[in-house]
């Protein structure tokens, strides 16, 4: 009930409103440079990911409910995180959100710095997602715009580049092209 209640706070007081509009995208990084989306799991070691939003509109006043998570055989054990913004409620284990004190810009946004303890057994094509389901505020205009969700491939080979299929009927495909 405590955290509904910090999060309700925290979404009245950044000025969500509903109006969708320009999107943003969450990026997953294994350098502080923002350079590389992959990560290798060989041996036991720390591993620190840099979680950022990058976005349009140029600035940003807020990002909602921020969740990270280990898939597809990922088996690092999450550590500690920090985020350079100065209001922040939550983990990303659970969901984060955070508040800059004025406008934050220019992008790409560092959200998050995350630190994971990793033990040589993770799986080749394993990966760290990062989603934002309450969106972003911009410096200027309405918001939330939502966010894209984004990974980071841990243990990456040939095999990685596989898209993955979902059913679906002749039907569903064709009202896509109407």
């Amino acid at each position: 009930m405590k955290r509904e209640l910090l999060l309700a706070t925290f979404i009245v007081l950044t000025g969500f409103v509903s109006a969708w509009s320009d999107t943003g995208r969450i990026s997953i990084f294994s350098d502080s440079l923002y350079t590389s989306s992959e990560a290798f799991d060989s041996i036991p070691s720390l591993l620190t990911l840099y979680v950022v939003l990058d976005e349009t509109s140029g600035g940003i006043t807020a990002v909602g409910s921020i969740r990270v998570a280990g898939g597809g055989g990922f088996t690092g054990v999450w550590l500690s995180e920090t985020s350079p913004f100065p209001v922040v409620v939550g983990t990303s284990q659970d969901s984060v959100s955070v508040r800059a004190s004025g406008c934050a810009f220019p992008p790409p946004h560092l959200l998050l710095t995350i630190v994971y303890s990793v033990f040589g057994t993770s799986a080749n094509c394993s990966y760290v997602e990062g989603t934002a389901s309450l969106g972003y505020v911009p410096c200027v205009g309405l918001g939330p715009f939502p966010v894209e969700s984004g990974r980071l491939i841990v243990n990456p080979d040939n095999s990685c580049t596989a898209v993955p299929v979902e059913k679906s009927s002749w039907g569903r495909i064709k009202t896509l092209y109407r």
